[in-house]
């Protein structure tokens, strides 16, 4: 006995129904970003970010660029409040900027007064990273050393973000402050390029409640 098999037009138009409609969903590979800030939620939160509030930056500097190394040649500096004494700096470079055997430093004069802080560059602050690991180190008024937190870095199409807690000098609700930013390769190790010192005046600070991270966590909970 021969089996009889049933073929329907419409099936054949099931592949083409099946593209338009997958066409029409959301990429998977997309990266969420609830605040539509331009910083996606992972970076948000690899950061201390809010990722319910999209942060405003102001640009503090922009700088020529050169011919040397545009991977880590400074063209840009933005700066932002994004809770009660936390900060985003966004660092631009001339092409994109990549952890592989580089190294930079914010040298941030907070108080905006070159005569505390470190002896030789009145600075109270400086924020690094080299090769992408976060460091710190912060001085007193005297010049001497103390304690203070590492920045949180991220690196994003190119452009470098880091996220630091600390006092900035507040007047007529603005952020008064000095810095400047040193490019670095590590092997060997060299400057490649430096903002020089900007007199910055930039947004405020804020009372919104910050983003609990790991380093903020300074009590013992008995465990």
């Amino acid at each position: 006995m021969k089996t009889r098999s049933y073929f329907h037009p419409r099936l054949l138009l099931l592949p083409f129904l099946t593209t338009a409609l997958l066409s029409h969903l959301p990429v998977a590979s997309q990266a969420q970003d609830a605040d539509r800030d331009g910083l996606p939620d992972a970076t948000e939160e690899q950061l201390g970010t809010d990722g319910s509030f999209a942060e405003r930056l102001e640009t503090l500097g922009k700088f020529p660029a050169s011919a040397k190394l545009p991977a880590l040649d400074i063209v840009r500096v933005d700066f932002g409040n994004v809770a009660k004494d936390r900060w985003l700096w966004t660092i631009h470079f001339a092409g994109p900027y990549t952890f592989n055997n580089s190294s930079l430093i914010v040298y941030l004069d907070s108080d905006n007064n070159p005569k505390t802080g470190r002896t030789d560059m009145g600075c109270e602050v400086m924020l690094a990273h080299n090769q992408g690991a976060a460091g710190v180190t912060a001085f007193a008024p005297d010049g001497q050393n103390v304690a203070s937190s590492s920045p949180r870095v991220a690196l994003l199409n190119g452009i470098l973000y880091l996220c630091h807690d600390g006092a900035i000098k507040q007047e007529n609700d603005r952020s008064v402050f000095r810095f400047t930013v040193l490019s670095e390769t590590r092997e060997p190790h060299a400057s490649v390029d430096s903002s020089g010192w900007v007199q910055a005046n930039g947004p405020q600070n804020s009372e919104r409640k910050r983003t609990m991270m790991l380093d903020d966590i300074t009590v013992d909970e008995n465990f």
